[in-house]
């Protein structure tokens, strides 16, 4: 018997370059690509933005979940959440939203598992500049691995 349904995925999208590369690379994989993006107090509306307009291109739905009150955690932490910190052009402290991909995956994750989907993706790039694809196995069972 021939499996005729398409593979689900969760991407989570940022708006981002990595992301996009990530969404872009499960649909061309087979994937049924669902997004999903996050307002977690950030200034900048530019970012859930990019990230509709970019689910549009790839004709996939997206999800975004307010999570708005986590700036109450992230003031006085990062540029991205409180203007009196000053935004820096590079990568380093102040830019940086601490557990933010963590936060976002395990909703991820969450939703795939509650959806039936079987794979989550998210991506990154860290302080070395490095991508990092984070890519689900089965979202219902230990499913972490780091690719790249």
């Amino acid at each position: 018997m021939v499996d005729t349904q398409k593979k689900k995925c969760v991407v989570v999208l940022s708006g981002g370059p990595d992301s996009t590369v990530v969404a872009y690379w499960a649909k061309n994989k087979g994937y049924d690509v669902n997004c999903i993006s996050f307002k977690y107090g950030q200034i900048a509306e530019k970012e859930t933005n990019q990230a509709k307009l970019i689910a549009k291109t790839l004709d996939a739905p997206i999800k975004v979940i307010n999570l708005s009150s986590l700036r109450e955690i992230f003031m006085g932490v990062t540029s991205l959440c409180d203007s009196s910190i000053a935004l820096t052009s590079e990568f380093s402290t102040p830019i940086v939203v601490p557990f933010r991909n963590a936060i976002f995956l395990s909703i991820a994750v969450s939703y795939a598992v509650e959806s039936e989907q079987r794979k989550s993706f998210t991506a990154h790039t860290g302080p070395t500049q490095k991508t990092i694809l984070i890519a689900g196995r089965n979202s219902t069972s230990p499913w972490s691995r780091r690719v790249g």
